[in-house]
């Protein structure tokens, strides 16, 4: 590891995740075991249908984002 110094090439952590991730205030959660709970939200309209919603929900890793599930 050497602290960021060098980059490898962007990849995509979410497979098929279009549209992104909303603000995000709060930080991760680190379990016990090493695994990483990310809190993410999308808001948008409700599926067949015209009121938004707001959906929150987490992302794990149990790599530690080497490779997101």
């Amino acid at each position: 590891m050497d602290h960021g110094t060098t980059w490898s090439e962007p990849k995509e952590l979410i497979a098929g995740d279009h549209g992104g991730r909303g603000p995000v205030k709060n930080k991760n959660i680190v379990l016990a075991d090493g695994t990483w709970l990310a809190p993410a939200s999308l808001e948008g309209p409700k599926p067949g249908g015209k009121r938004r919603v707001w959906r929150a929900f987490v992302d794990i890793s149990h790599d530690q984002v080497r490779e997101a599930v």
